[in-house]
């Protein structure tokens, strides 16, 4: 007797019992791949995972085994990560631009014997210590661009391990079927790793059922339909990405979407017109910027009418984040506006269709929430860390507020300290910590997760996130204020990409500017401002009056004690590949007060410039080690 959809306890159970409901007759994936939208069906999703999963049994994978997967977003990845899970193992998420030594760190950290991996790229990273790795039995690839002549055994594409699967189903008839019965809620499902921006990297241990209810709850949340059109973009290698994304879609039996890749994300997902999208806040700042920078290059026709419109889309998010009466005037000019403007927007930005917007990760910034729900978007902010197996607190539709992360989805529950720590029940907290019982000990206490943030439980029941506990500052009069929400702010300008706040245990609030290259270097063309080098254009005295215009925009809305009152711009972008940054692109705060030490001091003092040693690379690849001058300015 077939199983209904509530006693899956597994995710190769819900596969399973969708390719037995629809078979070919309903789209489980697309993806886009030479310009063109291929579909594959629920039968076709099942097969390929089916004999994949055969393949790595008959190449010695057993239960409980982890298997590491890296690469962009692809059906590839999930064909991977499924697979494992039906022969009864774990997988471990990777992300695309991560160095060696990081893989390295994840494969050996997880006991991971074999990796599944994109392309030549991915390959090159593993196969430079292979030699350190004795266990590892294969590498495996799904786009064997530029590998047709490597002859390293150890390397198998991605077809010949289907292959395999198909052959090992003719000798063992009935194995997929009978591993997938045996899989157990208690199961290990994935390994995910923190980010790191505070230490090493902990392997958080997630089973199926930590997982899948977390995907239920917000299932119930917000209801997703088998026939809605899902956007998979944020990187795989984020776990709240697979609950709130990828295991949501395979509870709900609706269709995941894969753009051809990252760069023509938004172009592709206009063509395709998704119903449901879950991004990082980052991305929502770059989507702004872009607006305002085609805006800038538009006719001046087009000019007037988004600085005519702009203010009406404004008004009517304030009004329904407010929760106030909508007159029947505003109504009528919304109307008007959205017609000439905001749909035309939306359609740039690739959320025509979209019925909701989601987004996680890190504070946003009140300028992203007027501009999205202005335009007619519905976004929503959602709060986890990886060790709560997605995000269990959520804003729900008409109840958004602009300050807070939402209410606890069903099934959770949150506590906030007199000291104001917040420690969240969810039925989606880790088992363990891999290799880490200690800290475990540490995070977990009778069933509540230590989260390591700071916030305010209000009497709505709304959950405020001020930042992470250690990041909060106190400046030396006593005034407690969050750096990252500072930081949020200023991002939201189209010219500056990151920045960095400071101000713990000093008279005030200073900052860091990282500025876009791109942006910047386009405004400074259209202004005839010569340069040669980012280094160059970051500190020319222009581009430091461009840039305090934005810093007095953000302390216009601040306090005056968190006011920020001198900045510097940085010589270089922060970068991940740098360890500024990490590869969800969250500040590593510790890190970056380390590496700019000398500039932060240079803000407190009398002096008028710091020195800092770079290396400048010319648009021909010549490059130079220099020392640079990087000026100290005032904001008030």
């Amino acid at each position: 007797m077939a199983m209904t959809l509530a006693e899956c306890d597994t995710f190769p159970k819900i596969i399973k019992y969708y390719y037995e409901k629809h078979g070919d007759k309903k789209v489980a994936i697309r993806y886009k791949q030479y310009g063109i939208w291929r579909k594959f069906t629920w039968k076709d999703f099942y097969e390929t995972i089916k004999y994949f999963a055969l393949g790595m049994v008959s190449l010695g994978l057993t239960r409980g085994e982890r298997v590491l997967v890296i690469g962009d977003n692809e059906p590839e990845w999930l064909y991977a990560a499924f697979a494992t899970q039906a022969a009864g193992g774990a997988f471990v998420g990777g992300f695309a631009d991560s160095h060696t030594p990081e893989i390295q760190y994840y494969m050996t950290h997880s006991d991971a014997r074999f990796v599944v991996a994109e392309d030549q790229e991915q390959v090159d990273k593993v196969l430079l210590f292979k030699d350190d790795v004795p266990d590892l039995q294969k590498i495996i690839y799904w786009d064997p661009k530029g590998l047709w002549s490597y002859d390293d055994p150890l390397l198998m594409p991605f077809e010949d391990v289907l292959n395999l699967g198909r052959e090992y189903e003719k000798e063992h008839p009935g194995f997929f079927e009978e591993s997938v019965a045996r899989g157990k809620g208690d199961d290990l499902a994935q390994f995910a790793y923190t980010s790191g921006t505070t230490a090493q990297p902990k392997g958080a241990v997630h089973t199926h059922n930590t997982l899948m209810k977390m995907a239920r709850s917000w299932q119930i949340v917000e209801p997703l339909r088998e026939e809605d059109n899902i956007l998979s973009f944020v990187p795989l290698g984020w776990a709240a990405e697979w609950v709130c994304n990828e295991y949501m879609a395979l509870v709900a039996g609706s269709t995941l979407n894969f753009p051809e890749e990252p760069e023509t994300m938004q172009s592709d997902i206009r063509e395709l017109g998704v119903d449901y999208a879950f991004i990082s806040p980052k991305l929502l700042e770059v989507q702004i910027g872009e607006v305002e920078t085609n805006v800038a290059d538009s006719t001046t026709l087009k000019k007037f009418l988004y600085h005519l419109l702009m203010p009406v889309g404004y008004k009517m998010a304030h009004l329904k984040i407010d929760k106030e009466e909508i007159n029947l005037f505003w109504k009528i000019l919304y109307k008007i506006a959205y017609l000439i403007l905001f749909r035309q927007i939306r359609d740039r930005i690739g959320y025509l269709k979209v019925r909701v917007l989601y987004t996680a990760g890190s504070i946003i910034a009140p300028e992203s929430y007027y501009f999205y729900h202005g335009i007619g978007v519905n976004l929503k902010n959602a709060y986890g860390i990886t060790e709560s197996g997605g995000c269990p607190v959520v804003h729900r539709d008409g109840d958004i507020n602009i300050e807070t992360t939402g209410l606890p989805t069903p099934g959770v529950e949150v506590r906030v300290t007199d000291g104001g720590d917040v420690h969240l029940r969810t039925p989606g907290i880790l088992v363990n910590y891999h290799k880490n019982p200690e800290a475990y000990t540490k995070s977990v206490s009778n069933g509540w997760l230590l989260t390591g943030d700071s916030g305010f439980m209000r009497d709505d029941g709304h959950l405020i996130i001020f930042d992470r506990s250690a990041d909060l500052m106190t400046t030396s009069d006593g005034t407690k204020f969050s750096p990252q929400y500072i930081e949020s702010k200023i991002r939201v300008s189209r010219y500056i990409k990151e920045a960095i706040v400071f101000g713990n245990n000093r008279p005030f609030a200073t900052c860091l500017v990282s500025i876009d290259y791109g942006t910047v270097g386009k405004w400074a063309e259209e202004n005839h401002l010569t340069y040669t080098t980012y280094t160059d254009l970051s500190q020319k005295p222009e581009v430091y009056q461009l840039i305090l215009k934005d810093l007095k925009r953000v302390n216009r809305g601040l306090s005056d004690t968190s006011k920020i009152k001198k900045y510097a711009l940085l010589h270089k972008e922060l970068d991940a590949d740098d360890a500024e940054l990490s590869r969800v692109r969250k500040l590593r705060r510790g890190y970056v007060e380390d590496t700019y030490r000398a500039q932060m001091e240079a803000l407190y003092s009398d002096e008028k410039q710091v020195m800092a040693e770079t290396v400048i690379t010319y648009r021909d690849g010549r490059t130079k080690d220099v020392k640079i001058a990087i000026r100290i300015a005032f904001v008030e």
